[in-house]
């Protein structure tokens, strides 16, 4: 059993808390078979249940999105979720409660397949919010590049920036719309040391397709400023070179990034034996969830 707020309770087994008011809240830890998309209900009839009251939480206590266009939530095979249930009905027994737990699709969009390599990590990234389909045509875009605003607004996603700090914050690059939908995340990105242009011409590059280097770039930087640990081991380049027949291809601006990105699993590489980083080749959307799930999967941010 846990409780939905911080504070000291007079008494364990108080209903709610007496300085907030929060509800108790009885928890549960699942795991399913197959990626998809999963209805969760009780099996016993609880008074005042709905799905409103039910939260499912990753690993990491990232609540997983409802997907309201296959009524249910986007699960991971082999991921360990903690299901959350508010007691908003005052029953006593929500501790005993056992769920029934039904797959309903295997996929989340039209084009993208149930076997396909990267269906785990499209489930991933559509169940936390970081990406979501195209609401013109409901596609994923598997194989569609990303363009280098739309990445900084997936970036700024994950991070759970507030973006309503930036929306008066000024704007360094001459081709960045004040009144876009991703100036706030790109004014983020610039703060936190994320993001500085291309050196050449002083440009952002919005409607630029990201590359994988600059990609990589992002997010290394993007560790820095968690405070994270980016140094890799001393024998890295050494590795890289021997293992990707491109890595002399990485541009220099990218290098520390790369080998960081690497050692570490945000990426693994391309082609059939995986020997390729691909520096400069377009980050396509399916290789973005890759890289955000390998991220969630060896705990990197």
């Amino acid at each position: 059993i846990k409780f939905v707020c911080n504070h000291v309770y007079d008494d364990e087994n108080d209903t709610d808390c007496n300085v907030c008011g929060a509800v108790r809240v009885f928890k549960w830890k699942i795991s399913v078979e197959k990626t998809g998309i999963y209805t969760i209900l009780p099996i016993e009839d609880i008074d005042g249940f709905t799905t409103d009251t039910i939260t499912i939480v990753d690993k990491n206590e990232n609540e997983v999105m409802y997907n309201e266009t296959h009524g249910g939530f986007p699960l991971v095979k082999g991921e360990l979720y903690t299901v959350k249930l508010s007691d908003t009905a005052d029953k006593e027994d929500y501790e005993f409660v056992k769920w029934n737990i039904s797959l309903k699709f295997d996929k989340i969009f039209p084009d993208t397949t149930a076997d396909g390599w990267y269906n785990d990590a499209v489930t991933y990234a559509v169940s936390t919010g970081i990406m979501t389909g195209y609401q013109s045509n409901g596609l994923f875009g598997t194989s569609d590049s990303i363009q280098r605003q739309d990445f900084t607004v997936m970036l700024a996603r994950y991070a759970g920036a507030d973006l309503s700090a930036y929306a008066n914050a000024q704007n360094i690059f001459p081709d960045v719309d004040n009144n876009g939908y991703y100036a706030a995340a790109v004014k983020w990105g610039v703060d936190k040391g994320i993001i500085t242009g291309y050196t050449h011409n002083g440009m952002f590059g919005v409607g630029d397709s990201i590359t994988r280097e600059q990609l990589v770039t992002m997010l290394y930087r993007y560790a820095k400023y968690k405070g994270k640990d980016v140094n890799v081991a001393s024998d890295a380049e050494e590795t890289a070179i021997n293992k990707f027949n491109d890595y002399s291809k990485v541009s220099v601006f990218s290098k520390d990034a790369v080998l960081w990105a690497t050692e570490k699993g945000v990426i693994t590489g391309k082609g059939v034996n995986k020997d390729a980083i691909d520096p400069q080749g377009r980050a396509q959307r399916c290789e973005v969830a890759q890289i955000m799930y390998n991220i969630f999967k060896n705990d990197i941010l």
